[in-house]
């Protein structure tokens, strides 16, 4: 019960950051107020390394969850920020393909879809095989046994 106290403090802590940290964007920067969400994100596991209290963990929770709203919410701005508007979409999508592709027989739809709108693409283990691995806008598969590039475009 302790633990899911925990988890919903971090979630709930992460909306804090997604919807309360706009306003202070626009004062302090984007790009400013995104290396501070990183850098509170960072320091809050210097907590949970020193917590000897529930007390300790819930404030890791908290000071990680509002930090990593923030991050997360503040991404596409940055990216606006630093390569501006036009195809900022192409940045940020991603096809997140599984079972279902390969299933359904749909891997050469998928690939249509992929190379008309530019989106890179992921896959789940189940998933191998929709997508040509040797295609340029393939990331590799999601999950612990899968590549750091497909990893990453899912959690941006």
């Amino acid at each position: 019960m302790a633990a899911a106290t925990l988890v919903g403090l971090i979630g709930g802590a992460s909306v804090v950051g997604r919807m309360g940290l706009g306003a202070i964007a626009d004062r302090l920067g984007v790009i400013r107020l995104y290396m501070l969400c990183f850098l509170v994100v960072s320091l809050s596991y210097g907590i949970w390394l020193v917590a000897s209290s529930y007390g300790t963990l819930v404030l890791f929770a908290i000071v990680m969850g509002v930090g990593y709203g923030g991050w997360v919410a503040l991404s596409p701005a940055v990216m606006a920020e630093l390569y501006g508007i036009h195809r900022l979409g192409t940045m940020l999508g991603a096809f997140y393909t599984g079972g279902g592709v390969v299933l359904s027989d749909a891997a050469p739809l998928l690939a249509e879809f992929v190379r008309l709108l530019g989106f890179p693409c992921t896959n789940t283990l189940m998933g191998l095989g929709g997508y040509p691995a040797t295609d340029p806008l393939f990331l590799g598969m999601l999950g612990m046994h899968g590549t750091y590039e497909a990893n990453m475009a899912m959690q941006h």
